[in-house]
């Protein structure tokens, strides 16, 4: 990216500013909490799923509109959850699909939308259990008809008896970027989980349980499929620089190599001290992993400054970013920076607008909002930014 260092003439009309390359690898991410070698004991312990299976069993039905008149950055098409999911305690957050998983853009031949969403234990009605996070597939084979099923996610473990078992994943699921078989899935304080759709299982729906019973039958909340948490990457932020809040995440496949980009949410109460920052990793196309210098550990390759609050999603594309916010003056609520740090402001009319991903193959952005009875996801034509 060309985006300038920051001097005292760029600061005010440029909000996101290049850091120093020496202080890149301030940032680091480092491989663990490994459960891939737990993996073959539950695929003989529950029937195996695939994404395939997972779409032909969609058991929800949601609608979908498109707007012909639609300025940059509005949404072209406009696709929205069924009723019970419009005002469901479960907040949307974070955006992927096939697109992001493989170039061609299809996943086990399907197009495929990808949403996390965490548990609002606040308006649950079990405040006591928190189930964590989920992601609903949603399938874009016909956009005009898109159904979707909702999967749990799980973090394996062996039990005291030696069982396989899983529980929950407490999580915001902020934003998640889907490459290859794995989902990486930003973990606010901590860095990323990363999870395995390889590697999903079907389990019984009767009661509320997770996990193993007594009787060796396994339970999800309700849900009919999980998929595994199967590694971590740790976060580790040296020198004087303050821990990154890991809020959300995007694949970048215009950088050689491929990528994945950081951002955080701040507000003006919680930075008078300090900006936001964008970070970028490196990521291997042939392991689907973090490309690792020494003992599975991943420094970061560049970073940037930004006074931008309230910051919700971004995509990287081309050497430009384009960023989403929840910000009170609605017309800056989307934002376009530039390689050369020039910035441009837009309104998308979304309620509580979230994370972003880039479709290449169609050049578009998708993005979604998270506010009841309001929530819907979307496309952004990029061919119509200025």
């Amino acid at each position: 990216m060309d985006i300038p260092k920051e001097s005292s003439d760029t600061a005010a009309d440029r909000p996101v500013t290049r850091g120093s390359a020496d202080d890149a690898e301030t940032y680091s991410l480092t491989l663990a909490n490994d459960t891939r070698d737990l993996l073959s004991r539950f695929d003989k312990a529950l029937p195996n799923a695939s994404v395939e299976d997972v779409i032909g069993d969609a058991n929800r039905d949601g609608t979908a509109s498109h707007t012909t008149d639609h300025p940059f950055p509005e949404l072209q098409y406009h696709g929205k959850w069924n009723a019970g999911d419009e005002d469901t305690y479960w907040f949307p957050q974070g955006i992927s699909g096939s697109a992001d998983a493989l170039e061609d853009g299809q996943y086990q031949g399907h197009t495929v939308v990808l949403v996390s969403w965490y548990d609002n234990v606040d308006l649950s009605p079990d405040p006591k259990v928190d189930k964590g996070g989920r992601l609903s597939f949603v399938r874009q084979d016909t956009p005009d008809d898109p159904d979707y099923r909702h999967v749990l996610l799980v973090d394996p473990f062996i039990d005291d008896d030696g069982h396989p078992d899983f529980k929950a994943v407490p999580t915001h699921a902020g934003g998640i970027a889907w490459y290859g078989n794995y989902v990486y899935v930003t973990d606010t304080f901590n860095g990323i989980k990363v999870f395995d759709l390889d590697h999903m299982w079907k389990v019984d729906t009767s009661g509320d349980d997770i996990g193993r019973d007594s009787n060796g039958d396994y339970h999800a909340h309700g849900y009919k499929y999980v998929v595994p948490r199967v590694f971590d990457y740790a976060a580790t932020t040296s020198g004087a620089e303050p821990g990154l809040r890991y809020s959300f995440v995007a694949l970048d496949r215009t950088t050689k190599p491929d990528s994945i980009v950081v951002s955080e949410w701040w507000t003006e109460d919680e930075m008078p001290d300090r900006d936001a920052r964008i970070v970028r990793w490196e990521i291997d196309y042939r392991t689907r992993e973090l490309r690792y210098g020494s003992a599975s550990n991943a420094k970061a390759t560049e970073w940037f400054r930004s006074t931008l609050t309230h910051m919700q999603g971004i995509a990287s594309v081309k050497g430009r970013f384009y960023i989403s916010r929840s910000v009170a003056d609605a017309d800056k609520s989307f934002v376009v920076v530039d390689k050369d740090g020039t910035t441009k402001y837009f309104g998308t009319g979304l309620s509580g607008p979230e994370d972003l991903f880039h479709d290449a193959n169609n050049n578009v952005l998708w993005t979604q909002s998270e506010q009841p009875n309001g929530r819907q996801y979307g496309t952004i034509d990029l061919s119509d930014a200025p």
